[in-house]
């Protein structure tokens, strides 16, 4: 059963982005990531911003909110105080782990909306291109998880991923190992008990040294 812990952001202001984020996905196409992405994976967290992937004729649909970017090949608009980041296919390929056309054909809709795969959602999680951002790095770790914890994750399926795609450890069963580690101190926006976190992570941790490590 999945846990419903407490609320990382402000429920005011998620509540808003979720809003959007309907609006959005009955006025144009994209494929969800991010927080909001998890979320429809596992009814944990909301999310504040929201993600996505974009076709660049798409850009089009943006251009009355006005759009910026980071200093990196992700833009940006803001609709209604939400932050929406926006990933241009080929544009933005480069900031993720994963092609963009990966993501696209492996996505599925999910409640009216397009979301990308969990497994390949897992990773990017891992991409760093909001690294610079404490509170984005620590929203990460609580989703990444999250997911492990009640995604019902097929581990070889990311295995494959990393394989494919030459993915670093450290951005695969390496990264998930550690921010098992560090996700204790944040267990009560993840887990109903320490006691309950400590059991989970230890079964997460022996099932990725199993498949990623034939440990065990």
């Amino acid at each position: 059963m999945v846990s419903m812990p407490r609320q990382y952001y402000n429920k005011v202001h998620t509540e808003k982005s979720f809003r959007l984020l309907q609006k959005l996905a009955g006025e144009v196409e994209f494929v969800l990531i991010g927080g909001w992405a998890v979320n429809y994976y596992v009814k944990q967290q909301n999310s504040l911003d929201i993600d996505i992937i974009i076709a660049p004729e798409t850009l089009e649909y943006f251009k009355k909110y006005g759009i910026d970017n980071y200093g990196i090949d992700v833009m940006y608009t803001t609709i209604d105080a939400v932050r929406v980041d926006l990933f241009v296919q080929g544009i933005s390929d480069k900031e993720l782990l994963i092609p963009i056309p990966e993501i696209i054909s492996s996505s599925a809709r999910i409640g009216g909306v397009k979301v990308v795969k969990k497994e390949v959602l897992m990773l990017l999680k891992f991409g760093g291109y909001f690294s610079f951002d404490r509170t984005k790095t620590d929203k990460d770790i609580i989703d990444v998880v999250g997911l492990l914890f009640y995604g019902s994750i097929d581990l070889d399926e990311v295995k494959r991923y990393t394989d494919k795609y030459g993915i670093d450890e450290r951005k695969g069963p390496v990264g998930m190992l550690e921010y098992l580690d560090k996700g204790e101190k944040y267990w009560d926006f993840i887990t109903d008990s320490r006691e309950e976190y400590q059991r989970l992570k230890e079964k997460a941790k022996a099932d990725i040294n199993k498949v990623f490590y034939n440990k065990g």
